[in-house]
Order: structure tokens, then C-alpha cells, then sequence
């Protein structure tokens, strides 16, 4: 179990808590965001600009037989990008960006698209 402070989102719906225990099939929060910095280039690719700003916000997964999805919500400064993932698993090495929504504001729901 890995604690995990902010907001928590899985497949199935959105906790916003302060503190959960959650269980990370394969990696941690902190790995997934090191992943998410090293895939910049491709969002931004994606998204025609670069980004100044760049923090994941929430993010929402699902775990597959082999592998797992994730949607991402990245704060790029005023807005927002959402960006779908996949890994292989077991322990992914390399964090693939399937495909991006942007813009997105901050308050526009995290969901699989």
C-alpha cells in the first residue's frame, strides 16, 4: 500500500482525500509522475506548443492483463491537457501517450476518451 495525498481517481469514480491508502499495481505515484515529465516532448509534440508550466494534477488508471491505461490531467498554466497512456507491464519501462485533449480547464472531468 502506498499513502497518497490529493486527489485519487480510478476507472470507477473520484475520491478527493486528503490521505487514502491505495494500492498501486506496479508503480507508485511518484514513479508515474517521473513518467509523465519524461513524455513532456510528446505531449507537447501532440499539442503543437511547449509548456512552461508542467504538472500533473490527477490521474485516473486501469489496470489490464498486460499492462495499464492511464488518463492524466496536466496543469500547462491557465489550461489544462488531458493526455491517455498505456505501459506494458510487468514494470513498464517506457510510458507510451496514446493521444491529448487540449485545452482543458482545470475543472472539466477526468475521464477515459
Amino acid at each position: 500500500m502506498t499513502a497518497v495525498h490529493g486527489t485519487v481517481l480510478t476507472w470507477g469514480g473520484v475520491k478527493k482525500v486528503g490521505r487514502v491508502q491505495r494500492a498501486w499495481p506496479r508503480l507508485p505515484p511518484s514513479d508515474i509522475i517521473k513518467a509523465l515529465i519524461k513524455v513532456k516532448p510528446d505531449i507537447e509534440k501532440m499539442a503543437r506548443t511547449t509548456f512552461d508550466v508542467y504538472s500533473p494534477v490527477s490521474f485516473a488508471y486501469q489496470t489490464l492483463e498486460r499492462g495499464m491505461n492511464y488518463v492524466i490531467n496536466v496543469n500547462v498554466g491557465d489550461e489544462c491537457v488531458h493526455a491517455m497512456a498505456s505501459e506494458t507491464l510487468p514494470h513498464g519501462e517506457k510510458l507510451t501517450v496514446l493521444r491529448i485533449q487540449y485545452p482543458k480547464a482545470l475543472s472539466d472531468p477526468l475521464k477515459p476518451f
